[in-house]
């Protein structure tokens, strides 16, 4: 699911703070928007938690199972995750419009269709209620990208080399190209893994998670939600 970035200036008034957002992304969240209305309650709050969570990973999250999980394409579910994603970061810090005020601005800028209002009303009220939880999830992601790039996306592929002698293949082998996409515009790593190399390279983020899931233990426990 593909994500279209943006930032929302707080000192313009709610309608044309949402009215300056890129053409792309206004078309993705009326997509969105349009789809709330099949979405129980259940699965409302757990899109929204689903955002909260993308905020702090930078959206290195498991989209393709959360589309499965909700029933949708992988196409729908980036278009309900962008508007969802909308609506919290505009009714976050610094600004904190009520979920109402985003409803009108939304219908006003034209993000949002007038006969979907009461959908996104709903979805409002339950990033209300999770306003704190927003608050720490925010505060957490700029932590994260105050010194660094922040690795936003991976992709990769398998490719196969093959050797020859005389004219003729003699040997092949598999070899995996990485792409690293950052936060950050120009700032972009591609390499290229062998086997072994990418063997050892699990083991090792594997004992980096082990030791990032200890100090997120530690710092739940020295500050409790």
């Amino acid at each position: 699911m593909s994500t279209v970035p943006f930032q929302l200036d707080p000192q313009l008034p709610p309608p044309k703070m949402l009215a300056s957002l890129p053409a792309g992304l206004k078309v993705v969240a009326l997509q969105g928007f349009s789809l709330l209305s099949e979405l129980s309650e259940e699965r409302a709050t757990s899109l929204v938690e689903f955002v909260r969570e993308a905020v702090i990973a930078h959206g290195a999250v498991d989209e393709e199972k959360t589309a499965s999980d909700f029933g949708l394409s992988r196409t729908q579910m980036g278009a309900l995750v962008a508007a969802a994603s909308l609506m919290a970061v505009a009714m976050s810090p610094p600004r904190e419009i009520s979920a109402q005020t985003f409803v009108d601005a939304a219908v006003e800028a034209n993000v949002l269709d007038r006969k979907d209002s009461g959908a996104a009303l709903r979805l409002g009220r339950l990033v209300e209620a999770q306003r704190p939880a927003m608050r720490r999830a925010l505060h957490r992601a700029r932590m994260l990208a105050e010194v660094l790039p922040v690795l936003a996306n991976v992709d990769w592929t398998v490719d196969l080399r093959f050797g020859f002698e005389n004219d003729k293949i003699d040997a092949a082998t598999p070899i995996a190209m990485v792409f690293l996409d950052t936060d950050r515009h120009g700032q972009e790593i591609c390499f290229q893994i062998t086997k072994p190399h990418l063997e050892r390279l699990i083991q090792e983020l594997g004992k980096a998670l082990s030791r990032m899931r200890l100090v997120e233990e530690w710092a739940e426990r020295r500050n409790p939600a």
